[in-house]
């Protein structure tokens, strides 16, 4: 079958499958509002004063911004993964293509062997594979946001950790950290910053309102760029043994965006494998450790934070166009997310807000 009667039939499917889900989300819907209307036509108080405000129950505790911030970046980041999804790279590409693109020649023979696996299940039905994955990150979208702060969003954070590790697995190559990469060139991978998105909605509120996480955040992205210094470093002292390995997947990395003709790639990676350019990543991810350990110069780490991961996505990452299976926004916005989530939780000793006396019951 060509190509384009391949497309023809997956978007077909994919029409139908989208139709036949709007008839039943929207039935019930439709069906729920029309059985609330008829209750409360049967109910039929008159002694109640529907026009009166809803009370709040005495002392209940307002949401955490943050958190909320959170839980709608997640499910935001899904239904815009799912709209990539849509394309139809992984419908006409092979298993070959795909496990060459996600675990290069330098990433080991193990590691293809086990995305090369993953592919294959996948391509068994490329059609039917994509459009369950578009299905389910949409899903997780409207689980993770309508039911936040419920047992249906716990379940909804569940599936995502689920989701992130096959992602990661499968559709990043474990993070690309056997194929020689460093924070530029997709590693630890985005799909582990889903996953602890979803691990950080599910401490307690308590810990957030008691400036727990903010503390652990802003110290979790210190460590974060450690790391990363640790392992440009790893990446420099392999040089004299791996040095054209490791130039072959920055190059390869590097032309994965020309796929979907994303600009700003061309070049990244013969920069990248330079000593100079090597060199200034590493201090610049010592710069932004230090910067975000220390309390007082934590807002002008967080902020070069951000420049930094957006700069990798945009010119190296070719804004996060590399093949994936699911989470296919890439590296940026998640870590923004993440980010922008820690920061504005609450501080340590910040008051505990309720609802207003003014809005309690009398």
């Amino acid at each position: 079958m060509n190509d384009s009667l391949l497309i023809s039939n997956y978007y077909l499917s994919l029409w139908e499958v989208l139709f036949a889900l709007s008839i039943v989300v929207g039935g019930k819907v439709v069906g729920g509002y029309v059985m609330k209307y008829v209750y409360d036509f049967v109910r039929d108080d008159d002694s109640a004063d529907r026009t009166a405000p809803h009370k709040a129950p005495p002392g209940r505790r307002q949401a955490i911004p943050a958190r909320t911030l959170l839980w709608g970046g997640l499910a935001g980041l899904f239904i815009v993964s799912g709209l990539l999804q849509i394309r139809p790279l992984l419908v006409t590409a092979t298993p070959e293509l795909v496990a060459a693109a996600v675990a290069p020649a330098s990433a080991g023979p193990w590691v293809h062997s086990v995305v090369m696996n993953g592919a294959r299940i996948w391509f068994s039905d490329a059609t039917a594979s994509n459009i369950i994955s578009v299905i389910a990150q949409w899903s997780l979208a409207s689980l993770l946001w309508l039911g936040r702060d419920r047992l249906v969003g716990t379940i909804g954070l569940y599936l995502t950790v689920a989701l992130s590790v096959l992602e990661w697995v499968f559709g990043e190559g474990f993070g690309h950290l056997a194929a020689g990469a460093g924070y530029w060139t997709g590693a630890p991978g985005a799909a582990l910053l889903f996953a602890l998105g979803a691990v950080l909605l599910l401490v307690t509120e308590d810990a957030w309102r008691s400036g727990a996480v903010r503390r652990a955040g802003m110290r979790a992205t210190a460590v974060y760029w450690a790391l990363g210094a640790a392992l440009q470093l790893l990446r420099m002292a392999q040089w004299p043994r791996l040095a054209s390995e490791i130039a072959r997947f920055d190059g390869h990395y590097a032309r994965l965006g020309l796929i979907v003709l994303a600009p700003g790639v061309a070049g990244a990676g013969s920069a990248s494998a330079s000593v100079f350019w090597s060199a200034a990543a590493l201090a610049a991810m010592l710069l932004l450790c230090a910067l975000m350990w220390r309390t007082r110069w934590q807002a002008v780490g967080a902020l070069l934070s951000l420049l930094a991961v957006l700069l990798a996505w945009v010119v190296v990452g070719g804004f996060g166009s590399a093949v994936h299976f699911a989470e296919n926004a890439g590296g940026f916005p998640i870590f923004a997310v993440l980010l922008l989530s820690v920061w504005y939780a609450p501080r340590e000793g910040a008051p505990q807000e309720t609802v207003a006396a003014s809005e309690r019951g009398a």
